[in-house]
């Protein structure tokens, strides 16, 4: 059996990874725009995006416009470099299991018509 690629944990969140593929496709996105697409709440919302901080995946400005706070936040390289390697460990993922049940299809149709090993 091939090894398994490794998921990153901090992406593999839904709502993480729902956040990091909205962010890759703005240059930056206020936090009310981001709670309007996930459907998310404010506390949950901003526990996730303070993960993403954490891991230095976004960044963000917080600022006032006319007197009201406003939140910006941004995708980091390092942010963009990491989802892409998850994308890519997904898709390797998927690959192998794609390999294995045809593998497994051929083993079992060689097995039934006695034309090759079962092992």
């Amino acid at each position: 059996m091939p090894e398994l690629p490794e998921l990153n944990p901090v992406i593999h969140g839904k709502l993480r990874l729902a956040l990091l593929s909205l962010l890759v496709g703005v240059e930056e996105a206020e936090f009310t725009w981001l709670r309007a697409k996930t459907g998310s709440t404010d506390g949950n919302l901003g526990a996730q995006l303070l993960k993403l901080e954490e891991a230095g995946y976004v960044s963000v400005e917080k600022k006032f416009v006319q007197r009201k706070p406003q939140t910006l936040y941004r995708m980091t390289e390092a942010g963009r470099a990491a989802l892409t390697e998850y994308v890519q460990a997904l898709r390797q993922l998927l690959e192998n299991e794609r390999k294995s049940d045809h593998e497994d299809r051929d083993r079992k149709s060689n097995a039934a018509y006695g034309n090759g090993d079962t092992d």
